[in-house]
């Protein structure tokens, strides 16, 4: 079981970091492998709006074209955690472009579906709940699953809020019991239709 953690914070030492590390450690301690990335060090770019202009040209290479080495770590993964400041009531330019960038793991096949998601924030005033909703209900439409509890935000200093490492803690349990449980269902059954209705005459 392979758990990332993704930062989209241009400060690799703050608070998103420290909340990260906590729930990759949790991870680590119930049995996953972990590994901590830095939007910063990669060249993510901003969506240049391939769907808009023709769907076909937004593919899984275009994103692997770009950050090859984030791609194959995704694509490998069985759940990622993404970190953001608030930014204007919102998450990081960095991470928001990423995004972004993600549909084209959704576009063309259900790469992200089943994979298990969730979100730590660092806020110095409002907008906590409105950047994880911005991250998390667009992996929900391209597939991912969200677990109970999977959403915790510090808000000013955090050396002594406890209930926020706690809550780390529980992001990390759920998320590996989630894993555990839906690992054998195969991407595309999410994804597949029901059944048709047979209609009586």
């Amino acid at each position: 079981m392979h758990i990332l953690g993704i930062s989209g914070s241009p400060i690799k030492g703050g608070k998103v970091t420290i909340l990260l590390k906590t729930v990759l450690e949790k991870s680590e301690s119930l049995g996953a492998k972990t590994e901590l990335i830095f939007l910063v060090d990669h060249p993510v770019s901003y969506c240049m709006g391939c769907y808009s202009k023709d769907p076909s040209l937004c593919t899984p290479e275009v994103f692997k074209e770009m950050l090859p080495e984030l791609y194959n770590k995704i694509i490998k993964s069985d759940g990622i955690v993404f970190g953001t400041p608030v930014y204007w009531f919102g998450p990081s330019g960095l991470m928001k472009n990423f995004i972004d960038l993600l549909t084209a793991f959704e576009n063309m096949e259900p790469l992200l579906a089943g994979k298990v998601v969730s979100c730590v924030v660092s806020a110095e005033e409002d907008g906590a709940t409105s950047a994880a909703s911005a991250i998390l209900i667009p992996l929900n439409f391209m597939g991912a699953i969200i677990p109970p509890y999977s959403i915790t935000y510090a808000t000013g200093p955090i050396e002594k809020n406890f209930d926020v490492y706690e809550e780390c803690e529980r992001i990390a349990k759920n998320m590996i019991e989630t894993i555990k449980r839906t690992k054998e269902i195969d991407r595309n059954f999410w994804f597949s239709p029901l059944k048709p209705r047979k209609y009586e005459s």
